[in-house]
């Protein structure tokens, strides 16, 4: 059987893909180029075709996070409560789909691998994210739909939801959960009354 070549770009993704799920599941120690050459399916001199050196794999990696960190954000909307739903809905997608890529986020053991840069590139998408559910959180009580609470501790209350769903996501029992449902209960402590 003869196996099909991937495009350059194609196998270039592959890569950098195959390197965060290492990195997300088995930690840094398990981030050799044998091992993501086997991953892959290819040879560790295949890996280097399209890479100088492993430090630009990681680089690679670390713009493939930001991609689908960011992708679709920020949302849009007339009314920040709607915003904040839908940051909320997008980032529990995200879980779904790429359940263990987002533990990358929040693992400083993992975000060291990337070296300096990657780790501020990861970290400053994270701070995007945090920035804009706080812009939010302060429109709504503007606009006396929240409480006039901290927004740190509001921030706090929708990040931390997502972090638990990607903790269950990514747990030995794993499991998905209704984000609708989540939102809901979210949105009766922020926002109660509504």
């Amino acid at each position: 059987m003869v196996k099909r070549r991937l495009p350059a770009a194609e196998r270039r993704r592959q890569i950098a893909q195959a390197a965060l799920e290492i990195l997300a599941t088995r930690g840094a120690a398990a981030l050799k180029t044998a091992e993501l050459a086997r991953v892959v399916g290819t040879s560790d001199a295949a890996l280097f075709r399209h890479f100088p050196d492993k430090a630009a794999i990681l680089d690679e990696a670390t713009k493939l996070f930001e991609a689908t960190l960011m992708k679709d954000f920020p949302p849009t909307g007339p009314e920040p409560l709607e915003r904040l739903r839908a940051f909320f809905l997008q980032r529990l997608a995200l879980c779904e789909e790429h359940p263990h890529i987002l533990r990358l986020a929040f693992d400083d053991r993992i975000l060291s691998t990337l070296g300096d840069e990657g780790r501020r590139r990861v970290q400053g998408s994270v701070a995007r994210s945090l920035e804009f559910v706080t812009e939010n959180v302060r429109a709504c009580q503007a606009r006396g739909l929240t409480p006039a609470v901290d927004p740190e501790v509001v921030v706090w209350m929708v990040t931390g939801v997502v972090r638990g769903a990607i903790a269950r996501a990514t747990s030995p029992s794993g499991g998905t959960v209704d984000a609708e449902a989540l939102w809901r209960d979210v949105e009766r402590v922020i926002a109660p009354g509504r």
